[in-house]
């Protein structure tokens, strides 16, 4: 009932909350919009053929290709975005953005109702005068902001693939957030949508507003299957979260954008200093020469072969850990043909050394485990929301 288990695997075995002060969460909140104001700047910047395509790995075509989808100005504009960060010397350190299908706030919210219970959690709440951040309430705000024009009792109709049923065991306790505070959620497949000049139904339904668990480029892929989802968001009087163009946004070899100070991306002086603190370098995978880390200027081919206990590679459009290379756990030959896959598309990141803390379990009769702790800070309407706090037992 609370959605605290994904695949039959229980999403928290710890008894107590991340624990930050109030200076602390105002700071991640700062560097979280810092950073979106940045890289917005930047895609502008790429968008306007200022920022050379090669520097992010084709972002320029990609986005075009986004925005043909719908190339109304407002479904540029993210209802909801979650950067992926971790703590490392007490530093915060974004390395992803999530802007197409950002989850993570029931999940959170689950967990804050079970640890709210919890005698262990309370005494420690109690004495730091501390509160529990849930996510949930702003995602409900903007549904219901959206969906209010077309009345109480326009529905939300949820679109996920038909052949992807997975998807919605995992968005599931969202939508029981909304249906118990008046607004009715239906399931369906795009395909199902009924679009029509004035609005758009499912099974007879007003839609009030379409949220989706399709990615953009699944939406690309499949045209036909996407066709009356495209449709609805292209009307103007059926909004979709998050629109179909704020997916570019997201695009990992951005981040090369930002970090290369030879890049001319449109970034105040301000900006750059918050870049250079909080986001590790980053550069599309290309046979050129480039500043690493400490400012040298390098081959980036040769140096990323030598330093790879030091750099990861990722995928520009990868989710959930897909196709991501170590390099402090990779061979010399996984790491050569991870660097040769990816040429002119992947990207290279140096690694962040993260923050371990140590937690109890409650399936371990109160031992204490350490974890390693990613911080990732949620923006509703682009201002600061909470914080979803991942805990791994592996870097």
């Amino acid at each position: 009932e609370l959605g605290l288990f994904e695949d039959g695997r229980p999403i928290c075995r710890v008894l107590r909350p991340r624990v930050v002060t109030n200076e602390r969460f105002a700071i991640e909140q700062r560097v979280a919009a810092d950073v979106v104001r940045a890289l917005t700047r930047a895609l502008a910047a790429v968008r306007a053929g200022v920022v050379p395509e090669e520097v992010t790995g084709g972002l320029g075509e990609w986005s075009r290709r986004v925005h043909e989808l719908d190339p109304r100005p407002e479904a540029t504009v993210p209802a909801f975005l979650r950067l992926d960060a971790s703590l490392a010397r007490t530093q915060l350190h974004v390395m992803e953005l999530n802007s197409d299908m950002p989850a993570g706030e029931a999940h959170n919210d689950s967990v804050a109702d079970l640890l709210a219970g919890l005698p262990t959690a309370k005494v420690m709440l109690a004495e730091s005068r501390g509160r529990l951040v849930r996510l949930l309430p702003d995602f409900h705000r903007i549904v219901e902001r959206v969906a209010a024009p077309a009345g109480p009792d326009a529905v939300v109709a949820w679109v996920i693939w038909s052949d992807m049923p997975e998807r919605r065991e995992i968005v599931a306790t969202m939508a029981a957030h909304l249906e118990r505070r008046g607004r009715r959620v239906v399931f369906a497949d795009p395909r199902e949508l009924d679009v029509g000049t004035e609005r758009t139904e499912l099974a007879g339904r007003h839609v009030g507003v379409i949220l989706r668990t399709c990615s953009t480029p699944e939406i690309l892929s499949r045209p036909d299957d996407a066709a009356a989802l495209i449709a609805a968001a292209r009307s103007g009087h059926t909004p979709v979260l998050n629109p179909l163009g704020v997916e570019p946004i997201a695009y990992k070899t951005l981040f090369a954008a930002i970090t290369d100070p030879t890049v001319e991306a449109g970034l105040s002086p301000a900006e750059r200093r918050t870049i250079a603190q909080h986001v590790p370098w980053t550069r599309v995978l290309r046979d050129t020469t480039t500043p690493d880390p400490g400012g040298a200027s390098v081959d980036l081919l040769g140096w990323v072969r030598s330093h790879r206990a030091r750099l990861v590679i990722k995928p520009a459009h990868g989710l959930a850990g897909t196709g991501v290379v170590l390099g402090w756990r990779a061979s010399e030959g996984e790491w050569d043909d991870a660097i040769e896959a990816g040429l002119g598309r992947d990207i290279v990141q140096r690694r962040v050394h993260l923050q371990q803390e140590r937690y109890p379990l409650f399936d371990r009769g109160l031992e204490e485990e350490a974890f390693y702790e990613d911080t990732d800070p949620f923006l509703f309407d682009a201002s600061p929301g909470g914080t979803l706090t991942r805990l791994s037992s592996t870097a």
